[in-house]
């Protein structure tokens, strides 16, 4: 990278933490004053988790900042064979991107109409999805920034990470038994940590697994996944403005 994309980087990087550390400060000064204006304790309560919720936003976003800075200057952007490997033409990767998108809207709701069949008995409602939805529904933009941050933030580690370490771990093996192996326990991971390891929603994260890890492979760009992971969240809270506003 040239001097000038360092000093820019650096720059970048300061005035996002001077913002950060403006935006706390103007925070707790204002605490004090909203807390008197207040009637009730739980108002009070309301108001603290509000700004808990954007300081959240903060923290996360600080720690892709660490993350994105470890991969470009440490690892220099190659941290398995299929960084290392020749990338897709960025525009093309793009298009594909998208394109993708729409088949996994169409895959997604075929596999929710399987789970619907398979265990009609009990509730197919994520955990997580539901968390999402209540906290859209009285506060969307932190949601809708979350979307941006922890979908980039869930690429890098499950797919660039996770994924691209055990594709390397499985190298000898047939390319297909490879790329199913890796793609299969990174997307379990992914969803465990999301709903547990039993939750029917698991073969919703299987099924985005195999096409996030499966476009990453096709690539051979962690931007791709990510495009897909970002655009897909913005859509679901398209859907839950439409229903909910």
């Amino acid at each position: 990278m040239s001097i000038l994309g360092k000093i820019l980087i650096k720059i970048f990087v300061s005035l996002v933490l001077i913002f950060q550390i403006v935006y706390i400060l103007n925070v707790f000064l204002t605490i004090k004053y909203k807390i008197e204006m207040m009637s009730s304790a739980e108002d009070i309560l309301i108001t603290i988790y509000d700004i808990t919720q954007i300081l959240s936003i903060f923290i996360t976003f600080d720690i892709l900042i660490i993350l994105f800075l470890l991969i470009k200057f440490i690892f220099k952007g190659k941290l398995n064979s299929i960084d290392s490997s020749e990338k897709m033409d960025l525009k093309k990767s793009i298009i594909i991107s998208i394109v993708v998108l729409f088949l996994t809207i169409g895959i997604i709701y075929g596999v929710m109409w399987v789970q619907s069949f398979l265990f009609s008995h009990i509730s197919l409602n994520s955990s997580n999805a539901d968390a999402i939805t209540k906290e859209f529904k009285s506060n969307p933009l932190p949601v809708v920034g979350l979307a941006f941050v922890t979908s980039t933030l869930e690429e890098l580690v499950y797919r660039q990470l996770l994924f691209g370490y055990l594709y390397d771990l499985f190298l000898g093996c047939n390319k297909y038994i490879r790329y199913i192996t890796s793609a299969l326990i990174s997307a379990i991971i992914f969803g465990s940590i999301h709903d547990g390891l039993f939750h029917p929603a698991m073969l919703q994260y299987i099924t985005h697994g195999f096409i996030l890890s499966g476009l990453y492979l096709y690539t051979k760009r962690i931007s791709s996944p990510i495009i897909l992971h970002v655009l897909f969240n913005l859509l679901l809270d398209f859907r839950r403005f439409i229903i909910y506003f």
